[in-house]
């Protein structure tokens, strides 16, 4: 009796050890299985994520090349413009206003980013939330140790100090003054182009203040154009009295 007791307790033993197995191989097969997939949903969410920031960063990119193709053209047209002696003619009074407004709004922001990069903190981006990573690449500063903007704030004091002795003083200086903010503005020009250009073929990011600063350099060269012809105007007809 003693004997079946005790085999009847053995067998009770194993059956209770191979459903405890049981259930434990059940548990890891479970495991396993939900494992891969749990990691394929964050997988696909996270692929989500960056597709839709790889999206949002390339379309982007069309303000980038809609500055630039604004700049070239307004280049193209202001040097056939002036070789041919055609260019459109703003009244003095409209130029008298436009051109130090547009200067001052360039000033501010050439300024603000001079003081990003000088003092090595980050911009307030806008729309254009990679503005940081434009500031902060080799290609921000000139030789590698010039901030662009820094050349911007310089051009931008040139340009409000030429056009304030054209306007009021009469001296060689104010015979040239044109001409100088005509090339200033057209150099200003030109270096957004190779910067826009690193912007969005290279870097593949925007800066809200750099491509503002294109638009207000390429805007005063049109205006410069309106103001040297009419002041070379103004001297032929003087020269031919």
């Amino acid at each position: 009796m003693k004997l079946r007791l005790a085999k009847h307790s053995q067998l009770s033993s194993l059956k209770g050890e191979q459903v405890c197995q049981a259930k434990t191989m059940a548990f890891r097969v479970s495991s396993l299985a939900i494992v891969p997939a749990f990691t394929g949903r964050y997988l696909l969410r996270a692929n989500q994520s960056i597709s839709l920031e790889v999206a949002g960063d390339i379309s982007e990119l069309w303000i980038g090349w809609f500055v630039l193709a604004f700049v070239i053209i307004a280049i193209l047209y202001g040097i056939g413009a002036t070789l041919a002696n055609r260019a459109f003619v703003l009244s003095e009074k409209w130029s008298n206003r436009l051109f130090p407004m547009i200067a001052v709004i360039g000033l501010g922001v050439a300024g603000y980013i001079a003081y990003v990069q000088l003092f090595q903190v980050q911009a307030i981006c806008g729309p254009l939330e990679n503005c940081n990573t434009v500031l902060q690449s080799r290609y921000a500063r000139l030789l590698g140790f010039v901030p662009n903007s820094v050349l911007g704030l310089i051009s931008y004091l040139a340009l409000l100090f030429l056009w304030g002795w054209f306007n009021h003083r009469q001296d060689w200086l104010s015979v040239k003054a044109p001409l100088l903010m005509l090339a200033i503005t057209l150099l200003g020009s030109l270096l957004s182009i190779h910067l826009t250009v690193l912007q969005v073929s290279v870097l593949k990011a925007l800066c809200m203040w750099c491509l503002s600063s294109a638009i207000l350099i390429t805007g005063l060269f049109l205006l410069s154009i309106s103001i040297y012809q009419a002041s070379h105007s103004s001297l032929s007809s003087i020269a031919d009295e």
